[in-house]
């Protein structure tokens, strides 16, 4: 019966795996007090530096703003922090997707439904609930493939956008997001976007990460989704290698939450704690989203080997 019980919040949209962080206080500190040193070997992007000023804490969509400092990390570091409109400054850390198989039949999807009973047991959830349209979850990752046949009915539309007229209608700063935003590519097109260079590993991860949790259900095509009828909002951060920066899932996330998502999932992560991305967090939890981070992928023993945002220790 419990076990039902847990079923039943996770196909209706509310996922299991949240967390909230408490929002970070801006104001005048001491230069010391603005910035972290970086460990050696942390995965940053070259010359980014992720800066929240006086001015820009003010922009709820975007309170902060990146700009490029060559030189030593941990020079440029103290160097912008000494700027008196600076309240806090890191590096625009590197983020990559985490890994999921690539199994296509529904028998294949031992974590649903398996004879060894070590699963989900989504059947018997399924029989209470298969999940409602008025749930939008934001799959922030590597894009969705927006035409694929089993994703296709639930993909997400922006409907106070006007399709393809060049003008940013809603006035969110995005112009024809009518489907959702890449902000590898700074367009309205959240597809994979794959280089043909040969390493595109990453490519397909949204995709099947979208399928897992919302895959069209039913419908004698594919795999089953968790829920079967809940509507997926594509925001693309992760470029075709699986790799993105801190800043854009950041912003991402504060879209998803101004757009009317329910719930943001990150299957993605990085070794390096970052208040951006913990303030992005703290802004969905405060509007009553729940977020889903990765964790324990690679047999990784978070305790002793943190991974963000699921580690954020506040």
């Amino acid at each position: 019966m419990l076990m039902r019980k847990i079923l039943y919040y996770l196909t209706s949209g509310i996922f299991l795996f949240t967390f909230s962080f408490p929002a970070a206080a801006l104001g005048p500190a001491p230069v010391s007090a603005k910035y972290q040193a970086v460990a050696e070997g942390a995965e940053v992007a070259p010359g980014e530096y992720i800066v929240v000023t006086e001015a820009s804490a003010a922009n709820k969509a975007r309170p902060f703003e990146v700009i490029h400092e060559d030189g030593d990390i941990n020079d440029a570091l103290k160097k912008i922090a000494k700027r008196d409109d600076v309240v806090r400054v890191e590096p625009n850390y590197i983020v990559h997707s985490t890994g999921v198989p690539d199994d296509p039949k529904f028998s294949d999807q031992w974590y649903l439904k398996n004879d060894d009973d070590q699963d989900i047991d989504a059947n018997q959830a399924w029989e209470i609930q298969t999940g409602r349209p008025q749930i939008v979850i934001a799959v922030i990752d590597s894009g969705v493939d927006i035409d694929h046949p089993d994703i296709q009915g639930n993909t997400w539309t922006n409907f106070s956008e006007t399709d393809g007229n060049g003008i940013d209608d809603d006035s969110n700063g995005f112009v024809d997001d009518y489907v959702g935003w890449d902000w590898v590519g700074d367009d309205n097109d959240p597809n994979p976007q794959p280089d043909g260079l040969g390493d595109d590993d990453g490519v397909v991860h949204g995709t099947h990460v979208a399928g897992i949790i919302g895959a069209d259900t039913n419908n004698n095509l594919g795999v089953a989704g968790l829920t079967w009828n809940s509507v997926l909002m594509p925001l693309r951060v992760l470029n075709d290698e699986g790799s993105g920066t801190i800043a854009d899932i950041a912003e991402a996330m504060r879209y998803a939450v101004d757009e009317g998502a329910s719930i943001i999932n990150l299957s993605l992560g990085t070794d390096s704690a970052s208040s951006t991305l913990s303030d992005a967090v703290d802004y969905a939890h405060n509007n009553g989203l729940i977020v889903v981070a990765a964790a324990g992928n690679d047999s990784r023993n978070i305790n002793t080997t943190p991974f963000y945002p699921i580690c954020h220790d506040h």
